[in-house]
């Protein structure tokens, strides 16, 4: 399982819910619910036409598990409960605590889009760090690389390459860009 994967789920779940669904059946249901079939961890979150149904699949999932409140506003600490329980890593835990402490969004009546905006607040936040926004490298793949059979190996190097964010930028991206030539392979 992707470590992005995982931060999705600590994200949008807590760890003590009310119901005895699991994780991936109460996103299933929430998917089914709203009828959004896409895959939530590999959508781009800084897209204008970010669709409805994600979004509201966000919230229903946050309701689900206690951490949208009824007027719209977040529970942070039922939040940082799933990050305790779900994530491992502790450089990653930390980064999402304090994500979950730095993202302020107002309760709002709409709640599909204020789910929208704290989960977007808080990959942004993590983003900042050194990490990698692998959509976008995805999307200069797609542009720049003419031949079909080195890109199909760069998308796929992109998606196994899991470089853990760094403080020094730099080091993280000499880290990120080795993996996937290891990955990819001779052309």
């Amino acid at each position: 399982m992707q470590c992005s994967y995982l931060i999705f789920l600590a994200v949008v779940c807590t760890a003590h819910s009310v119901l005895s669904m699991s994780l991936k059946e109460i996103s299933d249901a929430c998917k089914k619910e709203y009828n959004f079939d896409g895959d939530l961890d590999k959508i781009n979150y800084d897209d204008p036409e970010f669709p409805k149904e994600a979004k509201c699949t966000l919230a229903c999932s946050f309701e689900k598990k206690g951490v949208m409140k009824a007027d719209g506003s977040f529970d942070k600490e039922k939040d940082k409960e799933a990050v305790e329980e779900i994530v491992k890593d502790e450089v990653l835990k930390a980064k999402l605590m304090a994500a979950i402490d730095e993202c302020d969004v107002t309760a709002n009546a709409d709640k599909c889009e204020a789910a929208y905006e704290f989960v977007k607040c808080k990959k942004a936040k993590l983003k900042a760090d050194g990490s990698f926004d692998k959509e976008k490298d995805k999307e200069a793949v797609e542009e720049i690389v003419k031949d079909e059979v080195l890109k199909a190996k760069l998308m796929a190097a992109i998606d196994e390459c899991d470089v853990t964010a760094k403080a020094d930028k730099c080091e993280a991206a000499y880290e990120f860009v080795k993996c996937k030539k290891a990955k990819a392979g001779p052309h």
